[in-house]
């Protein structure tokens, strides 16, 4: 097989080297282009020549060429090499590139949903959730904050806690299939993985091809359950949240921290509405067969 490879050096906290990875995939009898995503451009060309493409890194480097190649038909298969692994551990992919490798020809694939958020920046994809609140308002933090690898993961163990404590109930003019849903919140997330941040579970597993949103809303009644879940486990289902679905989201944004995935738009002078949907384009993406529960 001809694949494609695209890797982020930098990602996570552990060694993974251009020469280990390509080894990996030739011991496997597959051919590999390379591109180091920090120096190199990521080119469709290079997609339309090859039979799959590996992205290799954290959540932000498989959400920055999925955007790229999204156009591309072409299935992908992922690294996970970052942090947080969102989109693997949403998938129930393996953990270990090696473990991915060694099976990616043998691998079944899926088409999972892409949404696309509209606003004040134009359109944009997104694979993981559009959120406004507490969630956004770390995530805007953190990224400000520039952490290491291993500053990063202690952020995302106690930054939640702080932060939805603390965060304000709002009113966002919300708007689900052009039904209001009235009164404040202290987060709103539409998801297309049901896990998004630093691994918070916040949606239903297997949501990510239903042909609908996973919305999480916090409301202040919710706020204790919700820390009373932060503070334990974060493996069992939160709590404290209003769960809904929705093919359409319509909300009204005033100000503080709106994210789109891990990227934050520039918060707008006055208020500005955006809109959520799933986009047209099905992502394909090759699962390993070990996997039974995607």
């Amino acid at each position: 097989m001809r694949v494609l490879l695209l890797h982020n050096p930098k990602a996570g906290r552990e060694n993974h080297s251009r020469e280990g990875l390509m080894r990996l995939f030739a011991c496997h009898g597959h051919t590999v282009i390379y591109r180091d995503i920090k120096s190199d451009e990521i080119e469709p060309a290079d997609a339309a020549e090859v039979d799959c493409v590996a992205i290799a890194g954290g959540d932000g480097t498989v959400g920055k060429v999925l955007r790229a190649l999204i156009d591309v038909d072409r299935p992908f298969t992922i690294l996970p090499l970052g942090t947080a692994n969102n989109m693997a551990r949403s998938l129930k992919l393996p953990l270990g590139a090696g473990d991915t490798v060694c099976c990616v020809d043998e691998a079944k694939e899926k088409r999972l949903d892409v949404g696309i958020a509209r606003g004040p920046w134009g359109s944009r994809l997104f694979f993981e959730a559009v959120g406004i609140g507490a969630l956004a308002e770390m995530i805007q933090t953190g990224n400000s904050a520039k952490l290491s690898p291993e500053d990063k993961q202690h952020f995302g163990d106690q930054a939640p806690q702080r932060f939805v404590q603390d965060a304000p109930a709002q009113d966002w003019q919300v708007r689900v299939d052009g039904e209001e849903v009235p009164g404040e919140m202290i987060f709103f997330e539409a998801l297309n993985m049901p896990i998004t941040g630093p691994n918070l579970p916040l949606g239903p597993s297997g949501c990510f091809d239903d042909g609908l949103l996973s919305l999480a809303v916090l409301r202040p009644d919710g706020r204790d359950s919700f820390l009373s879940w932060l503070a334990g486990s974060r493996d069992r289902s939160s709590t404290g949240l209003e769960r809904l679905t929705a093919k359409r989201v319509d909300l009204v944004w005033p100000r503080g921290a709106l994210r789109i995935d891990d990227d934050l738009p520039k918060t707008p002078e006055e208020p500005r509405r955006v809109a959520i949907e799933l986009a047209p384009q099905k992502l394909r993406l090759r699962v390993p067969k070990t996997n039974g529960d995607v």
